[in-house]
């Protein structure tokens, strides 16, 4: 199992200034699916360390589908890659082996009372040795009996913004961004550029 450390660095002025307006760093997980999600939303320090390792959960929440909107999980399954999760009488079925491409996830709506339901992956995430379980790093909706195969990607999208929360479904990002490529790569930093109102790699 990979782990992954991201750094995230601001100058003592840039910080100040950044906490006394409630701006928090933000943080995306990428994903094969298009539903966003503010996987973590933290208060900065000068000097922070994100870590978290290549272990998923896959999820079912009865939220809505909207910008602002909170993703409360009501089941979740601590899941194997490749393998399909039939998500039936309001519980998350054993896996089945091959039901998935190998890197990927597969969620099956067999709920009854049959209805929509929201579906994705999770992930657990420490900050600054505050650990963060079960984050949805995705949200996506499938019909009954309908599925959806997920593929988690290890890039991460980094931002200040002052009104989002973690597990929040986000439908655009307001401020400057970046995106950390991870794939291969057990550690990067970052460092907050007040000139850019984002982050530049270092």
């Amino acid at each position: 199992m990979s782990s992954y450390v991201l750094n995230v660095l601001f100058d003592s002025n840039d910080l100040q200034e950044l906490r006394a307006v409630k701006e928090k760093v933000t943080l995306i997980k990428s994903t094969s699916s298009g539903g966003k999600v503010a996987w973590v939303a933290f208060d900065p320090f000068q000097q922070n360390e994100v870590s978290w390792n290549e272990s998923y959960y896959v999820y079912a929440s009865t939220s809505e589908i909207q910008s602002g909107a909170l993703i409360k999980k009501v089941s979740f399954k601590l899941a194997n890659s490749g393998e399909s999760y039939s998500f039936k009488n309001s519980v998350f079925e054993n896996g089945v082996p091959g039901g998935a491409a190998i890197d990927s996830y597969k969620v099956a709506n067999a709920n009854d009372p049959p209805a929509s339901l929201i579906f994705g992956l999770a992930q657990d995430v420490k900050v600054n040795n505050k650990k963060y379980n079960v984050n949805p790093i995705n949200a996506d909706p499938v019909l009954y009996s309908h599925s959806d195969e997920i593929t988690p990607i290890e890039r991460v999208t980094i931002f200040m913004e002052r009104k989002i929360a973690t597990s929040m479904v986000l439908s655009d990002i307001k401020g400057t961004s970046l995106e950390v490529d991870l794939t291969g790569t057990p550690e990067a930093t970052v460092k907050f550029n007040k000139l850019k109102g984002g982050f530049d790699l270092v």
